[in-house]
């Protein structure tokens, strides 16, 4: 036994395998966004075609397949999904610690460092789903292993195997191409001759062609993705009108998810002070630097997906997406503290790259170029470029940058790990500690979430189209389309009826109808999940409006509902019209139409209305709104449920609240732009 801990890989392994037994990876169901890449899995299986939905924006086959082999052998399900990429995930591990060696780490910095990637609540709550993150990184770090190999080796075996790799992780997430990019551009500034040309540049040749030519043929088969990404696109956000935006509080959330997520490794050494007035000054300069990128980041942090201050995994239900009912949770006053801790880490680690390139005489060689440590520290500079021009910003998003930032440092020969690692050790056992734990009940709340929704399918016969099971399960059972954000409407996650809903507590104008049990380690003790149904809903009474006729002072429209009118008949035009004679025209002098007064109301009701547009990609859209819209007040512009010609059809329900303040609400068209718009044949329900 003391011989097979001598072993840095068995060590890694009896660590990863205890750890993932304390979070306990089994169980049949989706987490996050892997319900979309388990189906691709599910048709090459199941159906025996390779096929793709809507949803992943990613090149993602390589995975697939890794998927389907695993399924193949053990059938479908999430659970062997799960354990696919827990396999990943050790893998991912080795190739870390080889490549610290490799760069020159002790074997002692390199198993410390190892466990700080693989105890990282990212890295080890995302080895519980099938989402790409891992699998990504583990390739990818295996690629870089192969290509600082071929560093050192200058062997065709060694280039051809990272490029092999690279093209494997290129078709996981197209990053994967930055891998071989980093090697050519290292490899080219070592050696500066002809003869360097080819081995430098074929490995990112072949894994672009890889990548394109996997493209092509998917687009020639089905049609690529609405949300798939191309290499350009990411070129595109520098000169997008959001990129000086993210150029200002974007460096700052660097700065707090490296702080956050390599404390352990940024205190291996106690912290060394200044020594003399330039670094003292440097020290200075450093402190106004972070100082300066906090300030703008700090309203935009925590971003948002996997790490949600006490717990780990999204929450995508119809109570907490909008902040409800969330247990545990961290108020401002803990993220205050969480934030303030974190950018002293990230300072930390700053520092303590300056202080070492200072004292080495690298002033100008942040990335150790040329060198094998430039070939993570290329990779690095790349992936943070996109992360800063990128449109979408996750926490997830940060990963892989966290071992090449370890990487870098190892290769400059910084300092090892102490000899008495006091402050590290209690930091590295801290954060394993809430990875376990907080993965533990991610899993645990869906596993109780998961055994609801199954017995009310498969046992009570209630079909999945009537029911909100958050995003995974209606995601999984494609129960509907994407709705628009709307706290009071259906849920966003392809929810087709709300007739049940289920949550982690009480839902407005719903009552309670199961429930299930589940034990949490963060904090100790039970929490349940809930299924509600929604209180009976009379017939709704509807109202129809085409602008054909009005009032003898022109000031109103009549509608199918005797007695009930429409305002802001004096905005009524001939312009444009989809049906009959007349529309309405909104513009600055006439911002308001079809307004309508619903008398009876109260909470709980449920209430929308829809209307034909002309003049698409305007911001003009429906609002709903109480008589104090102070009290009450929503608005929706953008769901296009049908089009015909240049005309559109929005639409805008909503069921509302328990608090709601009065018996009447108003329904409306707005305007808000200068450009002018059309209006006709106007429903209103409820």
């Amino acid at each position: 036994m003391p011989g097979l801990l001598r072993n840095p890989y068995a060590l890694l392994s009896i660590f990863w395998l205890l750890a993932c037994a304390l979070a306990n990876p089994f169980g049949d169901f989706p987490l996050n966004d892997d319900w979309a890449y388990g189906r691709n899995v599910y048709y090459l299986v199941e159906e025996g075609r390779l096929a793709f939905s809507e949803w992943p924006a990613m090149t993602l086959v390589a995975q697939v397949l890794w998927g389907a082999a695993w399924c193949k052998l053990f059938g479908f399900s999430f659970t062997v999904l799960r354990f696919s990429t827990l396999v990943l995930g050790l893998a991912g591990l080795f190739a870390f610690y080889a490549s610290l060696r490799e760069l020159g780490g002790s074997r002692r910095l390199s198993v410390w460092s190892a466990l700080v990637l693989g105890l990282n609540p990212l890295y080890f709550s995302l080895s519980f789903t099938f989402m790409t993150d891992v699998p990504f990184l583990a390739l990818f770090l295996l690629s870089i292993f192969l290509f600082i190999k071929a560093w050192g080796s200058g062997r065709v075996g060694h280039i051809v195997i990272g490029t092999l790799l690279a093209i494997a992780a290129t078709l996981i997430r197209q990053f994967g191409l930055l891998a071989p990019l980093a090697f050519g551009l290292a490899w080219l500034g070592r050696e500066r001759n002809i003869k360097s040309v080819w081995p430098a540049l074929a490995p990112l040749a072949f894994t672009w062609l890889a990548m394109q030519g996997y493209t092509g043929w998917l687009e020639q088969q089905q049609g690529l993705s609405v949300h798939f990404g191309r290499p350009e696109d990411a070129l595109k956000g520098f000169f997008s009108t959001a990129f000086w935006t993210h150029v200002s509080w974007r460096p700052g959330a660097f700065l707090f998810y490296w702080g956050v997520f390599l404390l352990p490794f940024t205190f291996r050494q106690w912290p060394t002070w200044p020594k003399g007035k330039m670094e003292w000054g440097f020290l200075i300069g450093l402190v106004a630097l972070a100082v300066l990128a906090a300030i703008p980041a700090w309203p935009y942090l925590p971003t948002g997906n996997v790490w949600d201050g006490l717990s780990l995994g999204p929450k995508v239900l119809k109570d907490t997406y909008f902040g409800k009912n969330l247990n545990p949770e961290l108020n401002p006053g803990g993220w205050g503290v969480v934030k303030i801790l974190a950018f002293i880490g990230g300072g930390s680690f700053l520092w303590q790259w300056v202080l070492h390139f200072r004292r080495e005489g690298f002033y100008f060689s942040a990335l150790h170029f040329p060198g094998p440590g430039s070939i993570p520290g290329l990779a690095l500079l790349g992936y943070l470029l996109y992360l800063l021009a990128g449109h979408y910003f996750f926490d997830r998003y940060h990963l892989p940058a966290l071992p090449l930032l370890m990487l870098l440092l190892v290769s400059a020969k910084a300092p090892g790990l102490s000899k008495r690692p006091w402050l590290a050790g209690g930091l590295l056992l801290g954060m394993a500690t809430f990875s376990i734990a907080a993965t533990h009940d991610y899993l645990a709340w869906n596993r109780a979430r998961w055994r609801l929704l199954d017995s009310m399918v498969e046992q009570e016969g209630i079909s999945p189209n009537k029911i909100d099971g958050g995003f995974e399960f209606n995601g999984w059972h494609e129960t509907g389309p994407r709705n628009p954000l709307q706290r009071y409407g259906k849920g966003w996650w392809f929810v087709a009826e709300d007739d049940y809903a289920l949550s982690f507590g009480p839902l407005d104008c719903y009552t309670k109808y199961k429930a299930a049990v589940f034990h949490r380690w963060l904090p100790p003790g039970k929490d349940s999940m809930l299924v509600s149904v929604r209180q009976p809903l009379p017939r709704p009474d509807t109202v129809f409006c085409d602008a054909e006729s009005r009032t003898t002072d022109e000031q109103q429209f009549f509608t199918s509902r005797p007695g009930q009118l429409m305002g802001n008949g004096v905005c009524r035009d001939s312009t444009h019209i989809f049906s009959g004679k007349y529309s309405t025209r909104l513009s600055e002098s006439c911002p308001y139409g079809f307004t309508t007064w619903l008398k009876g109301v109260g909470p709980c009701t449920r209430v929308g209305m829809s209307a034909w547009r002309y003049g698409q990609g305007s911001r003009a859209g429906i609002v709903i709104s109480a008589p104090d819209a102070n009290a009450f007040y929503q608005t929706e512009a953008s769901h296009v449920v049908d089009r015909n010609g240049m005309w559109e059809k929005i639409q805008f329900e909503l069921t509302l609240p328990e608090s709601y303040p009065d018996s009447t609400v108003v329904l409306y068209l707005w305007n808000p732009g200068a450009k002018a718009v059309w209006f006709d044949d106007v429903s209103v329900w409820y």
